[in-house]
This record gives structure tokens, sequence and C-alpha cells, in this order.
């Protein structure tokens, strides 16, 4: 009867010995699994990372080829600074400050960068939200892009052959006739680049707000609910 136990114990013994060398093992192989899973390998933590960087890369080329453009609008700061004040006739262009030109050389040549590149921004402005997009929101946004470009472009062309004139000789004409006109070449290059540059971008508002229509991002009945303080 002894032996019997004996026996009978010994294979309880066994087997639990041998559960435990089975476990072990397991146990080891999910941890080591736990382990190699670092925080760095998360899907949603590399896509972000990835974004982040996509993003860099975008405004990097879009400054890097404004740069460019500003450097080449540098080159040839004489013609375009000559285009901008022959809209202007009868009026003597002066500087009241030792660096008030070389500001306004700067500041013309970066509107010039803004124009030479503007293409460029648009393309990295598209392939930085192209994967967040539908297939046919992309085919959609190619032709806005390039008509987006032009719409700019007839707004600026606008505001520099009427607006610009018009408007500084509307303004210079409230000045008596017995005093002369003497502008500031630094304050005209800054109301000459504003005047361009936002009429460029109004030129845009129609199409924009096109395009966001047909992403369903705007409604027709919230444009006309907000008409009223557009006009």
């Amino acid at each position: 009867m002894s032996d019997t136990n004996t026996t009978f114990n010994d294979s309880v013994t066994e087997s639990s010995v041998t559960e435990e060398v089975a476990i072990e093992p397991t146990i080891s192989t999910e941890l080591s699994e736990k382990s190699s899973v670092s925080p760095q390998e998360d899907p949603k933590e590399m896509s972000l990372i990835g974004h982040l960087e996509e993003l860099r890369r975008a405004l990097g080329i879009s400054v890097g080829s404004v740069l460019l453009g500003a450097l080449l609008g540098f080159m040839f700061r004489s013609p375009i600074l000559s285009a901008l004040t022959q809209q202007i006739s009868g009026v003597q262009f002066v500087f009241v400050a030792p660096a008030e030109a070389f500001v306004a050389v700067i500041k013309m040549s970066v509107l010039f960068g803004f124009f030479m590149a503007f293409p460029i921004v648009l393309r990295e402005l598209f392939w930085f939200v192209a994967p967040a997009l539908t297939k046919q929101q992309r085919l959609l946004t190619v032709p806005v892009l390039f008509f987006w470009y032009l719409l700019f472009l007839v707004g600026a062309v606008f505001a520099y052959f009427i607006l610009l004139p018009v408007s500084a000789r509307f303004l210079i004409g409230f000045a008596p006739e017995e005093i002369k006109p003497m502008i500031s070449i630094g304050r005209y290059i800054g109301f000459a680049s504003i005047l361009i540059l936002g009429t460029g971008l109004i030129f845009e508002v129609p199409l924009l707000l096109i395009f966001f229509n047909r992403l369903n991002l705007v409604s027709l009945d919230y444009l006309k609910k907000q008409r009223r303080y557009a006009i």
C-alpha cells in the first residue's frame, strides 16, 4: 500500500514539474515578445513621425523655393523697382533712413520670390494633404490648384495695372496743388506689396469656396447665411 502511495505521489510530482517546465518557456516567450515591442515601433507613432517629417520636407522645399526666387528678384532689383515706380507719374520717390532703400529692396525681392515659388508651394501642399484624400478628391484637386494659381496671377496683374495706379492717384489727389508729393520708397513698396498680394488672394476665394463645397466641407446653406457678413 505504501509503495502504491509513493508511486502515485512521484507521478503527481513529475507531472507538476513537467507542467511548470512547460509554462516557464511560454511565460518567457511572452515576456520577450512584449519587451521586443518598443514605443518606437508603434504603427501610430511611426505614422505620426512620418507625417511630421513630410511636413518638414514640404516646408523646407517651399521656403527654399521662395528664397531662391527672392535671390533672383534681388539680382534683378533695378528693373523690378522701375516697373513698380513707373505706375505713378509725377511723383518723386525718396528714402528718409539709411537702411530704408535696402529694406525696401529686400521686401520687394521676397514678394517676387513668393510669386515665382507659388506653384511649388501649391504642389507641396497637395502632396502633403493627398494621403488624406480619396481618389476622386485627388483628381479634383489637381485642376483646382492650376486654376487657383491662374486666378492668383489674374488678381496680381489686375492690381498692378489697374488698382495700383488708380488708388495711388486717388490718394495723392487729396493733397493741395501747392504741395508736391514725395513718397517714401519703403512705404510705397509696402503699399504695393499688400495691394498686389491681397488682390491675388481675394481672386482665389470663389474657387476655394467651390472646392470646399465639393469636398463637403462647406455647404451652400451656410454660405447663404454668411453672405451678409461678406457683403
